[in-house]
């Protein structure tokens, strides 16, 4: 079983608390938490299943696959090949060790939406290569001249 933790946070972020129906709600939280999803952030899962999971009918489904892909900007949506792309996934649930990667790309050899496979090693590689080593001053600095 997979255990996926959510931040607490997410019930303060604007655009959940702002713009998101109680229907968006529960569906980000099961895109989240779902028994379908894997480190990629991508995985398969038919409008079916969806309704079946949420107590959705299909409409609905359609509807906020429509809102998270085109309002919210959170999620792509691949009709032909039933597969969600959550686009942050990697912020929370990606880390730089050997053992995540080899385990990584596996997945990605699994996704069939040949555009979501390339932006997730797109992704990846831009993860790998940002700069862990530093911590950013978090105030503004000031240069003073002493004489």
């Amino acid at each position: 079983m997979a255990y996926r933790n959510i931040e607490t946070e997410l019930w303060n972020d604007p655009k959940v608390t702002d713009d998101m129906t109680p229907e968006d709600k529960l569906f980000w939280v099961y895109l989240l938490t779902s028994p379908h999803g894997n480190l990629s952030g991508c995985f398969q899962i038919s409008q079916n299943q969806l309704a079946n999971a949420l107590g959705y009918n299909k409409d609905t489904i359609n509807n906020l696959i429509y809102r998270f892909q085109y309002i919210h900007e959170l999620i792509a949506y691949d009709l032909d090949n039933q597969e969600i792309f959550i686009f942050n996934w990697w912020r929370y649930n990606w880390t730089t060790s050997p053992k995540f990667e080899t385990a990584l790309f596996k997945f990605i050899e699994r996704i069939k939406t040949v555009n979501f496979r390339k932006s997730i090693i797109e992704i990846y590689d831009l993860y790998k290569k940002r700069d862990t080593a530093s911590i950013p001053y978090r105030y503004g600095s000031v240069s003073v001249t002493v004489t």
